[in-house]
């Protein structure tokens, strides 16, 4: 299906206002630290990659039941038990 001259113009008309979307998320996200105090900025917490890994039904038990019995999340569990671990095992690694 090829788009019309006229969506085309409609297109290329707003794209000067308001720019291209990566541009516009750039813009929203400069604006949101503006607004932010450097207290707060420097609260903030680093940023996380999200991965997805494979469990067993008995791990994923595991993990939830230590999540509710702490009042934490799932994230929370596996960051304490990574760092006590690393500790156990003297591995460090740079922040």
């Amino acid at each position: 299906m090829k788009k019309s001259d006229e969506g085309l113009n409609f297109i290329t008309a707003f794209a000067d206002v308001f720019g291209t979307k990566k541009l516009a998320n750039e813009r929203e996200k400069a604006e949101r630290r503006a607004g932010k105090t450097k207290e707060q900025r420097a609260k903030q917490p680093a940023p996380k990659v999200p991965k997805s890994y494979r469990l067993s039904r008995h791990t994923l038990a595991l993990l939830e039941a230590i999540s509710t019995e702490t009042r934490g999340t799932m994230t929370d569990v596996i960051e304490r038990a990574v760092a006590e671990l690393a500790e156990k095992l003297n591995v460090k690694v740079a922040k």
